[in-house]
């Protein structure tokens, strides 16, 4: 299979499923990317995120979590709700939109898993695949 068409049949699973934004690029460290990163930390932006910090240099080099990763496949999921926000109170604090519902780690983890043996089903080449 071209990988243009493969491109695009991960892009239609990725979609009929409900993400909302899919992203496809090659497992490549890159030099601006450990910058940033760097300086994010220097920063403060883990805040008390511990691990954020520790797994270095995971959050630059793919290959580090798994070393023959040639392609990141990354996902948005809206977490817009049609319930009525309730209108704010003085001294109230306020739930975010992502905790109103079920744990959306365990639900994003889950439907990432099926996407996972959706996409081997029909892709004509090994995936290997590693859920975050």
């Amino acid at each position: 299979m071209p990988i243009d068409d493969l491109t695009h049949l991960v892009k239609q699973i990725s979609y009929e499923m409900g993400f909302d934004h899919v992203s496809i690029s090659v497992a490549v460290p890159a030099e601006k990317d450990r910058e940033r990163y760097q300086e994010w930390c220097r920063e403060g932006h883990a805040a008390d995120l511990a691990y954020m910090v520790r797994e270095y240099p995971r959050r630059w080099v793919p290959q580090d979590l798994m070393p023959n990763a040639k392609t990141i496949v990354t996902f948005g999921v809206s977490f817009f709700s049609k319930a009525a926000q309730l209108p704010a109170k003085s001294g109230y604090g306020r739930v975010a939109r992502y905790a109103w519902g079920k744990d959306y780690h365990v639900i994003l983890k889950n439907k990432l898993s099926e996407w996972v043996e959706k996409v081997k089903a029909v892709a004509d080449i090994p995936v290997d695949a590693k859920v975050l």
